[in-house]
């Protein structure tokens, strides 16, 4: 469960505003949420140089569901990657297990795809599931 009223909230119109903000206020974020398809940066890039300058968990939100956008999102250090419109439970146990699974699937879709390209149109990952 969610409280809100303790829950403090950054916007950033842009990912560099977030990675600029987020580099001067380190240590004082526990989470971010990103979309993968913004116009300045796009969320891969983000979640890379958030991975490689901070320890932080990054949640990636895209309306793409193919399962090839999603791996990506777990390949690049994602702890999530919610497809929109997000539906569901949001209970904290749900959430990683469904990190969890994914990872484990993108494991062992690796072991079996060698040569493969990840960039293939794949359709959606609830069809994959």
């Amino acid at each position: 469960m969610f409280l809100l009223d303790r829950l403090r909230l950054q916007h950033a119109p842009r990912q560099l505003v977030a990675l600029n903000t987020l580099r001067q206020s380190k240590g004082c974020f526990d989470v971010v949420l990103s979309d993968v398809h913004v116009p300045d940066m796009d969320g891969y890039t983000l979640l890379e140089h958030i991975g490689l300058e901070m320890d932080l968990p990054v949640i990636m939100m895209s309306a793409d569901g193919r399962y090839s956008s999603v791996l990506r999102g777990i390949r690049h250090g994602a702890c999530d990657y919610l497809i929109k419109p997000i539906r569901g439970s949001f209970d904290k146990n749900d959430r990683q297990k469904r990190a969890s699974d994914e990872v484990e699937y993108a494991s062992s879709a690796d072991e079996g795809t060698e040569g493969s390209s990840e960039e293939e149109d794949d359709g959606e990952l609830a069809s994959k599931l």
